[in-house]
């Protein structure tokens, strides 16, 4: 490997994971947050069950500030922005399980199925890591329905922001806006493919009720 890609390595996997915590970091003091419902999963936490949350791939900027992080894995794909992510999320103390539907599948779903069984929750993205947007894969239904594990839905809105032009609509809220967090559930799977398709829209469904009371309340 030459000096200059090793040069470029070395600053993705050390330097750039220091420089993009420093950046969120502080423009997310600029921000305010609101979580709704983030109580909704303590009853079963209390009974030592596990869940599962589901966030869209799009809303990664919220997830990094996650409603119960301390006892939650992040699902992260091995490739390499996985690495870059994996390192950044480290600093806001996550813990981790890697691999993906797309790269190391079923290590990823021996992980989650570890985690979940010592009293760790799952928090994966269904349509990451690569989309397409707003689908859902079958990992976390699987996992669910063997374990019997209840799945909550982490909705996440700005009240204003920008939308980049990515497969996933990546959302970046303003500085000084406001971030919501709903959380919905549970749900427990029942039917693989009936369940993946309902919570897929029930996503959706719920993303759109919100984004038009919080755009209604504005005005």
């Amino acid at each position: 490997m030459g000096f200059k890609k090793t040069a470029k390595r070395y600053f993705k996997r050390n330097i750039l994971p220091e420089l993009v915590f420093i950046f969120l970091n502080t423009w997310n003091n600029t921000i305010k947050n609101y979580c709704i419902n983030c109580n909704a999963p303590v009853s079963f936490h209390k009974k030592k069950i596990s869940v599962i949350a589901l966030g869209w791939h799009g809303k990664i900027f919220f997830h990094i500030f996650f409603p119960w992080q301390n006892r939650a894995k992040v699902l992260i794909s091995e490739s390499d922005d996985g690495e870059i992510l994996s390192r950044i999320l480290a600093k806001f103390s996550f813990s981790f399980v890697r691999g993906s539907s797309n790269k190391g599948g079923k290590k990823a779903r021996s992980g989650i199925i570890d985690a979940l069984n010592s009293g760790w929750d799952i928090i994966i993205t269904p349509d990451g890591p690569r989309g397409p947007y707003h689908t859902v894969k079958p990992g976390a239904f699987d996992t669910a329905l063997e374990l019997n594990v209840p799945l909550f839905l982490v909705i996440s809105v700005g009240s204003k922001g920008k939308e980049l032009k990515m497969w996933d609509k990546f959302f970046i809220p303003f500085p000084f806006s406001k971030s919501y967090y709903f959380v919905f559930g549970p749900y427990f799977v029942k039917d693989r493919e009936k369940d993946m398709d309902f919570i897929r829209s029930e996503m959706d469904r719920l993303e759109g009720m919100i984004e038009s009371v919080i755009t209604t309340v504005k005005h």
